[in-house]
């Protein structure tokens, strides 16, 4: 029996995150690191991670019809995704990888009133009170498409932002944890190595990267509907910063890394509980 996972529809609440490269060089203090956390809104996601692990478990719980397997591995994951472990992992990965002077930057530059006002606009267009308003405005843009000019900005933004690609490699993450905690217990035949796992994920990629890529695309366009291009593209120019790129790509590993570490913990517990 193979198992199988539908990710498609995970809420994921996400901060803008992109791809760069970033020197080593002193090491970030701590008091930088929760203030990066927080002005990001990764705090908001680092909070969520548990359910959104337990999501992932739910969702492929009618593949596995042992109940006593699906009881160990619902407390397997509940104590591997705690705030706590998923922090810790996070903050010691930016301490050891991201040097002061670039997280100086990054502060400042989310700090800045262009990035402050529009980052805003960004957390209103999520808010559960403005999800019908949203929905309205996603349905109008099936009549009739934003204007070129709109899209190309929006183009940039998400491919500056790397958006639909954290989004997708997220629930990629939260895919992976499932099989790593599940194989310890799996028989010898039914285990599942590094490149059937590769090809497994490869395939969910490609069923969830365009709808994700829409909703990101949409939700852009929904937050920054009242702003003329004008407005839009002094943001797009923040984004594609060497600051916001080379930070975003230390964060983007640092939290993908923490995910993977969690499903670590728990394929330990699977196997220790099954020894």
């Amino acid at each position: 029996m193979r198992l199988a996972i539908n990710m498609r529809h995970l809420s994921i609440a996400l901060c803008t995150l992109l791809i760069g490269t970033s020197p080593l060089q002193a090491q970030t203090t701590q008091t930088s690191i929760d203030s990066i956390l927080e002005n990001t809104g990764i705090n908001k996601l680092i909070n969520a991670s548990p359910r959104l692990a337990l999501a992932a478990l739910k969702q492929s719980a009618f593949a596995i019809d042992e109940p006593k397997v699906n009881s160990q591995l619902s407390g397997a994951f509940s104590n591997a995704f705690t705030p706590e472990k998923i922090k810790r992992d996070i903050s010691t990965q930016l301490s050891n990888r991201m040097d002061q002077p670039l997280a100086d930057r990054y502060l400042d530059l989310l700090a800045d009133p262009t990035w402050v006002k529009h980052a805003k606009m960004e957390r209103a267009s999520s808010d559960p009170k403005n999800a019908q308003e949203m929905m309205t405005f996603a349905e109008a843009l099936n009549q009739q498409a934003a204007p070129a000019s709109r899209m190309a900005l929006i183009e940039r933004l998400d491919s500056a932002n790397r958006t639909s690609e954290f989004s997708t490699q997220l629930q990629l993450a939260f895919f992976r944890s499932v099989f790593k905690a599940i194989n310890p217990v799996l028989d010898a035949d039914m285990k599942i190595d590094d490149e059937e796992l590769g090809k497994m994920q490869d395939e969910v990629q490609k069923t969830i990267s365009a709808d994700i890529k829409k909703h990101v695309q949409r939700s852009y366009l929904y937050a920054f509907r009242t702003l003329k291009d004008a407005e839009l593209e002094e943001y797009v120019k923040l984004s594609e910063s060497n600051t916001n790129r080379e930070s975003n790509q230390l964060l983007t590993r640092a939290i993908i890394n923490s995910i993977d570490k969690a499903a670590q913990r728990a394929a330990r517990t699977m196997r220790s509980r099954n020894n």
